[in-house]
């Protein structure tokens, strides 16, 4: 699923472990659950799939992301991409059709845009080709539901 290349796989790995490794153990178990099963797991987890497994729309993919309110349901992102005649254009589009599939079918709640943009900052952090360049890079608390997660995320502000 993340990628046919191994050395794109083998960066998904390596990336999952640096952030899997940089949370204290407290805060690890409440953001996997004790099966997997926290939705916003299972958006970083997507999220990276997509910026390591389809580095040449993850771009697009966020950029669609960005224009929707946080308590849409994450179906209707899907719906527009699918839809974007410049999204179906690029060479790994389907491996990112492919990704929000499997994420939307994953066990657990409907996933909300809300679930994808409280990592879609981390995962950005990763990619090669939908990072915020520039950005200034601070560490933030996101709110979710009643959860709070700790990410080293961008803030979009040109840094000097």
């Amino acid at each position: 699923m993340v990628s046919a290349t191994p050395r794109r796989l083998i960066r998904f790995v390596n990336v999952f472990r640096l952030i899997k490794t940089s949370l204290p153990a407290h805060l690890l178990e409440l953001f996997v659950g004790d099966k997997g099963e926290s939705d916003v797991y299972r958006a970083l987890v997507a999220q990276l799939v997509i910026v390591t497994g389809a580095p040449d729309t993850s771009l697009q993919y966020f950029s669609a992301l960005e224009t929707f309110a946080r308590s849409e349901p994450f179906a209707k992102v899907t719906e527009q991409l699918t839809a974007d005649s410049a999204f179906q254009a690029g060479t790994d589009h389907e491996t990112v059709e492919r990704v929000l599939a499997g994420a939307c079918e994953w066990q657990g709640r409907e996933l909300r845009v809300e679930h994808m943009l409280a990592t879609a900052r981390l995962a950005r952090r990763y990619s090669f080709t939908a990072r915020p360049h520039g950005a200034k890079c601070r560490n933030a608390c996101t709110l979710v539901g009643n959860s709070r997660w700790l990410f080293l995320s961008y803030d979009g502000v040109p840094g000097n």
